[in-house]
């Protein structure tokens, strides 16, 4: 991923001798993670620390223990027990963005690795735009997909079959799954309600001080 936008950003034109990119990466590949040399650990390295800002989107977390071998202890749920969102939560819930080195959520641990890793390690910056109970989840582009991309898809198709995975072959079945959009709520209705004691609790902690 890293040396695909590498490449198309060494090629830009520059415009009063600047080259400026915004790249949308979910959180795995968009992090400052060296053990698994991501993509945003890729770009900062070949483009230079000071020239890559990763800047997260909020959310939670969403992984298993182990999976990814991430290191979320206590499995799905908000980010360091709820005081983010509670902080949040306080303020309005107002959009907000801000550089996390020299505040507390910089030197929240991070949970994406168990190795003492902060936030600030991490990312650069960080932006709260609403709160996790607003969250909804989308799959599927209108129109994404017509007859022009069938040898393309079939190529893609082939190259993961080699991995051995699978997927259905069948264009129409395809074309309907990825042109179809549906939304959901997200997270599962297990997590949100975790969540949402977690958020409880640390909001009445705050307010018994």
């Amino acid at each position: 991923m890293a040396k695909n936008f590498l490449s198309q950003y060494k090629k830009q034109k520059a415009i009063n001798g600047h080259q400026k990119a915004l790249v949308i990466w979910n959180e795995p590949h968009a992090m400052r993670l060296p053990h698994g040399k991501c993509a945003g650990y890729r770009t900062k390295k070949s483009l230079g620390e000071e020239n890559v800002k990763i800047v997260c989107l909020n959310w939670y977390i969403w992984s298993n223990p182990g999976e990814f071998d991430f290191a979320a202890s206590s499995g799905p749920g908000l980010i360091d027990d709820g005081r983010w969102d509670a902080a949040f939560q306080l303020t309005g819930n107002k959009p907000v963005g801000f550089d996390l080195k020299g505040t507390p959520f910089g030197d929240t641990k991070a949970w994406h690795y168990n190795d003492g890793s902060s936030w600030k390690d991490l990312s650069d910056g960080y932006i709260f735009l609403n709160p996790f109970y607003e969250f909804i989840g989308s799959i599927g582009i209108k129109n994404i997909l017509n007859d022009e991309c069938k040898p393309d898809m079939q190529r893609r198709l082939n190259l993961m079959a080699d991995t051995g995975e699978m997927p259905s072959n069948d264009w129409d079945e395809m074309k309907l799954y990825y042109n179809t959009v549906r939304t959901f709520p997200i997270p599962d209705e297990r997590t949100r309600k975790h969540m949402n004691e977690q958020l409880d609790k640390q909001l009445q902690q705050a307010s018994e001080h």
